[in-house]
């Protein structure tokens, strides 16, 4: 009895190890794992901790701050590109506040070192070079440093590459062709980006200028009006029902450089058609050449009053501007007026003499 016992307490114990043998040795293999995904976890919350700090401070306009935030995230991850690429981005913004030349130089040549970072991590991203592009950009105008140049054209080229089906990069990589005077490989870029997007306006304003500096008319007439037409089209609609609430500022300088067409082809009406629109529903966005020129084609089809009206509105704010006050004086003469355009000439000669050119 005493050895069957024995026998069977030695079994026990034999069992009871190969029972629990397995859960031990997956206990050991698995730690190590375990410990990573909470060390990763943890890790990630502090990350998004920091992300968020810096995404937050980057709204508040503390680029600085923002980039305190943003390196501390990129510590934590730097195998990720993402983060890595936002502080780029930040940098550049930051770079723009800088008052002095020199240090705008520094701090972009920073976030190159940042963004060629990102880039290791991240080769295939087309994001990266359009940025890039802008930094080797601005450090061209602020140097005039050719080589930045090259690297312009070559970056937003290695972009469109990337992702040739993107019209972004396609309109970009059109821009820089179209700044080294490469027209025509610019006009074919162009395009492409219009039948990419048929709504990306700024595809037309560039050919409009292009058509413009070739003295194509017809065609520079055909890009703008389809600006035109297409800000005439939003009018009234609900901001949700519009794709670009937010347009670049030379977009509201279209109807005035169709207008300019148009007048110096005697075009009035025509002219009249779209600075009205202009005049009337961009107000805040008017310049000195729509008033000239809405201003004369009014005098040229016997609108007088309408001339009257809007050079009046302009003189009230800007009264030191001669060739509007010069207008108005041709207008008075029209209307046989001579006495008081003498006067009005007189009169700002005598105000404002430094402005005063004595033009026909």
């Amino acid at each position: 009895m005493e050895k069957n016992k024995g026998i069977k307490r030695v079994m026990n114990k034999n069992l009871s190890l190969s029972t629990f043998l397995p859960s031990i040795i997956w206990m050991i293999l698995t730690l190590p794992l375990v410990g990573y995904i909470i060390f990763s976890a943890v890790n990630h919350i502090i990350c998004e901790n920091h992300f968020k700090n810096a995404y937050y401070y980057e709204q508040k306009k503390a680029y600085q701050l923002a980039d305190v935030y943003y390196q501390k995230t990129e510590e934590k991850v730097p195998w990720e590109a993402y983060y890595t690429y936002q502080r780029g981005k930040n940098i550049i913004t930051l770079a723009s506040t800088k008052k002095q030349k020199l240090e705008m130089i520094q701090t972009l040549n920073t976030a190159i070192k940042i963004l060629n970072r990102a880039q290791k991590i991240e080769k295939k991203s087309p994001w990266i070079d359009l940025q890039l592009t802008r930094i080797y950009d601005t450090l061209f105008l602020l140097t005039q440093n050719q080589s930045y140049k090259k690297l312009t054209l070559s970056s937003i080229k290695t972009a469109y590459e990337k992702d040739p089906r993107n019209p972004i990069f396609v309109l970009n990589y059109a821009k820089q062709l179209h700044r080294t005077g490469q027209l025509d490989e610019a006009s074919k870029y162009y395009e492409l980006a219009k039948t990419q997007d048929r709504l990306l306006l700024e595809a037309y304003y560039w050919m409009g200028q292009i058509y413009t500096a070739q003295n194509n008319w017809d065609d520079s007439i055909k890009e703008y009006t389809f600006i035109v037409d297409y800000f005439k089209s939003i009018q009234g609609k609900k901001s949700s029902e519009i794709r670009d609430l937010f347009f670049p500022n030379f977009i509201y300088t279209t109807p005035t450089l169709l207008g300019i067409i148009l007048v110096n082809q005697n075009k009035f009406q025509d002219a009249i058609s779209v600075m009205e629109f202009h005049y009337n529903v961009l107000q805040k966005k008017v310049s000195s050449d729509t008033v000239f020129y809405l201003g004369k084609a009014y005098r040229e089809t016997k609108k007088h009053a309408k001339a009257l009206d809007i050079y009046d509105q302009f003189i009230t704010q800007y009264p030191n501007h001669f060739p509007i006050v010069q207008e108005k004086s041709k207008v008075l003469k029209k209307l046989n007026r001579k006495k008081e355009a003498q006067k009005l000439i007189r009169t700002f000669k005598k105000t404002y003499p430094n402005d005063y050119t004595s033009t026909p």
